[in-house]
């Protein structure tokens, strides 16, 4: 973020762009970022306190790009949950899939049974929208389908529009899954992604692990050989396994996983399963879960978790650079 914060300022000094005042050359939190920060280190799970620090981060004034950059400073700071610095005990669980293959309502599904099975835990959920190529807005529908979830006082739904960048997620979204942490409604940390095509694969750059959801009939085994996001994918999970459906997402099931023996794993000590689960009834739920967990333990235990938290981080520094230099270019 410091590396963010310095490509900024070069920026700033080559084109007349409007700054708030600084003290002695340096920049300086103002009152409200201030009242935010503590607010959200107090891990008081203060809702209303995170949607207004995801706000900030996803702004472009520049003045709020400032604020941000010493907020998320601070939260890096003070709640050492950096990623690549040592090991958090927090998890980012990435869900992607096609339009349609009920991304949402899974979700919710999964997170009403973490904070059953944990009644400690928090669940923070970051929903991704696309954003209109006409008009450049978003219709932020997705929360609309966790009404359950939202309600529940130690879980968290924001739903954010991608504001034409590409690949499934915002420019921000590491940022956001940062401050979810540092609030402590982000114990368990979903990303939901945009419904995204085979090649957007920026969720695997983003999150600890990545679910592909996937509709009955949604394929063949040639599905399950393609590359992109089938190659990212930690988990197979075959949502709507249920009625009518049932034996078509047995026969999905089936597919790919014939076709995952001839994809190259991410791991050595992980095979990614195939499972059958439905949001409705609720049925396979509990097995998916069993498989984040042993997942979790496993890449803990070899160290590849913390290996693939310091790529992330290097893979988000570069990309933000890139986003300022598009932004200050469009805009001068």
């Amino acid at each position: 973020r410091r590396t963010l914060h310095h490509t900024l300022h070069y920026f700033q000094n080559s084109f007349p762009i409007e700054k708030e005042k600084h003290i002695d050359g340096q920049i300086s939190m103002n009152p409200s970022t201030s009242q935010l920060l503590s607010k959200l280190i107090s891990r008081s799970r203060n809702r209303g306190a995170l949607s207004r620090a995801i706000t900030l981060i996803e702004s472009i004034k520049p003045s709020d790009m400032e604020q941000a950059s010493l907020l998320l400073d601070e939260l890096t700071s003070k709640a050492n949950i950096s990623k690549g610095e040592g090991m958090k005990s927090n998890w980012c669980i990435g869900v992607a899939g096609s339009p349609g293959a009920g991304k949402s309502t899974f979700i919710e599904a999964l997170g009403l049974h973490i904070l059953e099975a944990k009644p400690e835990s928090t669940v923070s959920v970051l929903c991704i929208d696309p954003s209109s190529k006409l008009s450049g807005g978003s219709i932020l529908g997705d929360k609309t389908r966790m009404t359950e979830l939202s309600r529940n006082d130690r879980a968290f739904v924001r739903p954010s529009p991608t504001s034409g960048a590409l690949g499934g997620l915002t420019c921000t979204t590491s940022e956001s899954i940062l401050a979810c942490e540092a609030s402590g409604l982000g114990d368990i940390t979903f990303v939901e992604s945009v419904g995204v095509g085979q090649n957007e694969v920026d969720i695997d750059m983003a999150c600890d692990m990545v679910i592909l959801l996937l509709s009955p009939g949604g394929g063949d085994s040639l599905q399950g050989v393609k590359k992109g996001i089938v190659e990212v994918a930690d988990f197979f999970v075959v949502n709507k396994a249920d009625g009518d459906l049932k034996a078509s997402a047995r026969h999905t099931a089936g597919d790919y996983g014939s076709a995952l023996c001839y994809v190259r794993r991410k791991s050595r000590d992980w095979t990614p399963p195939v499972l059958l689960a439905s949001s409705t009834t609720g049925e396979g739920i509990a097995e998916v879960w069993r498989a984040i967990q042993l997942f979790c333990e496993n890449m803990s235990t070899n160290g590849e978790m913390e290996r693939k938290r310091i790529k992330q981080r290097q893979f988000w520094v570069e990309k933000h650079v890139e986003d300022l230099v598009k932004q200050h270019m469009r805009s001068n």
